[in-house]
């Protein structure tokens, strides 16, 4: 997928002084769903893609060509998941439930 204008200047605006996002599953595993979105792109960098409509939903692209996609309804409330999605389609959740 491919971003917008839109959604590029989105998540410029949100994180401006962000550092580029990892690209490796190792620098996911530890995330915590007490964390912000904004703890997350200090921690991960800036997600390569936006989406979604009332909950945001941001996209990191691995070298592997896996996802890691994470939802947030803001930038400095708890995130709400983070998903690791394997390109043969598997689904694995990266934060415990509640």
């Amino acid at each position: 997928m491919t971003m917008t204008e839109k959604q590029t200047a989105a998540i410029n605006a949100m994180f401006p002084k962000g550092s580029f996002a990892w690209r490796e599953m190792a620098h996911f595993r530890n995330l915590k769903q007490s964390m912000s979105m904004t703890e997350v792109v200090r921690k991960c960098g800036v997600p390569d893609e936006l989406a979604g409509s009332g909950t945001m939903i941001f996209i990191y692209h691995l070298f592997d060509s896996s996802l890691v996609v994470i939802g947030a309804r803001d930038l400095t409330g708890p995130i709400l998941y983070a998903n690791h999605l394997l390109k043969t389609g598997k689904s694995f959740s990266l934060i415990s439930a509640k």
